[in-house]
C-alpha cells in the first residue's frame, strides 16, 4: 500500500458496467455518450480529495511538461504547465480516458487528468476551470460540465480550483486559502525529475533526493532508479510514476537497509495508476 489508497475492486466492477454501456472501436477504444461517461465517471472518484493534486501533476508530467507550477491565491489554487497542450476535442471527451487504453504517456496523462477532476468534484466540492488554447472547460461542484470555444494565445495548460461564493462552501474556501492541500501532498513530488514549484519554491529533488542514494544512479534503457543503503532502517522500494511517489514496497527478501527509488512510469499499474501490477514472484 502506498501514498494513495487502493480501491481497485470497486473500480474494476465499475469498468465492467461501463463496458456494457459503451461500444468498442476498431482500435480497442471504448466510446461512451458524453452523458453516460459523465455520470458513470463520478463513481470512479478516489476516496480522498488529497489524491487529486498528485493526479493533475502526473497528467502534466506524462504529457511532457518541463515545469509544473502550483500557486495559492486569495480565492483559488492554480496549476499550470507546459508540454503537449490539451485540445478542445480532448476537453469535450474529458471522461473517455477512464475507460480507454493507457498504453502511451499521452493517454496515461489524459486518464490521470480525468480521474483528478472527477475526484475534485466529488470529494473537494470545488469548481474547476481548465483553460487551453482555443477552449475552456468548467466543472461545477454539482457535476455540471461545459466546454466552450475561447480564442486565446495560451501555450500552457492552466487549471484553477475555486470554491463557489456561497455560505455552504465556506469550508472549501478555507481549504484552498490555507494551503492544506499543497502542504499535505508536497512530499509526493520529492522524487520528480521535472521541476515542481509550490508557491514559488521548488519541491522536487530527483530520484536521488535521499542522502543514502545520492550519486548512485542507474539509467539503463527504460530502467531509471537511485539505490543505496541506510543503517538500521527497513528495506524499502519507493515507486515513482510520472513525477509522483505512488507506493512504497517492503519485502522480506530485501537486504536490511536497502533503499531504491525507481521510476515505474513504463510499467503496468492498477486502474488508478497508483499501484504497480506484479506477478506472484
Amino acid at each position: 500500500r502506498g501514498p494513495m489508497g487502493d480501491d481497485t475492486h470497486t473500480a474494476d466492477a465499475l469498468i465492467r458496467d461501463l463496458a456494457k454501456a459503451g461500444s468498442r472501436d476498431g482500435d480497442g477504444t471504448f466510446t461512451l455518450s458524453p452523458g453516460v461517461a459523465r455520470e458513470r465517471a463520478r463513481d470512479l472518484a478516489l476516496p480522498d480529495a488529497l489524491d487529486a493534486l498528485p493526479l493533475l501533476v502526473r497528467s502534466a508530467v506524462a504529457r511532457g511538461a518541463t515545469e509544473v507550477v502550483l500557486q495559492r491565491n486569495e480565492d483559488s489554487l492554480d496549476l499550470n504547465f507546459d508540454g503537449a497542450p490539451l485540445t478542445r476535442e480532448e476537453l469535450e471527451q474529458i471522461y473517455e480516458p477512464l475507460l480507454g487504453r493507457r498504453d502511451d504517456a499521452r493517454s496515461a496523462g489524459r486518464f490521470a487528468l480525468a480521474l483528478g477532476l472527477v475526484t475534485l468534484e466529488r470529494r473537494a466540492g470545488v469548481a474547476v476551470r481548465v483553460r487551453v488554447q482555443g477552449a475552456v472547460l468548467r466543472l461545477e461542484p454539482d457535476g455540471a460540465l461545459t466546454v466552450r470555444r475561447r480564442f486565446n494565445e495560451k501555450t500552457r495548460t492552466e487549471i484553477r480550483l475555486r470554491a463557489p461564493e456561497h455560505p455552504t462552501h465556506t469550508a472549501q474556501r478555507v481549504l484552498l486559502r490555507s494551503g492544506k492541500l499543497l502542504t499535505q501532498v508536497a512530499g509526493r513530488f520529492r522524487y520528480s525529475e521535472v521541476p515542481i514549484l509550490i508557491d514559488g519554491e521548488q519541491r522536487n529533488h530527483g530520484l536521488d533526493a535521499d542522502a543514502a542514494t545520492q550519486g548512485r544512479r542507474v539509467d539503463e534503457g527504460s530502467l531509471r532508479a537511485a539505490v543505496g543503503f541506510r543503517e538500521e532502517q527497513p528495506a524499502e522500494l519507493r515507486l515513482v510514476r510520472h513525477g509522483v511517489w505512488i507506493e512504497t514496497v517492503q519485502h522480506p527478501d530485501f537486504q536490511e537497509g536497502f533503499l531504491a527509488v525507481v521510476d515505474v512510469s513504463q510499467l503496468d499499474t492498477d486502474l488508478t495508476g497508483s499501484l504497480v501490477q506484479r506477478d506472484e514472484k
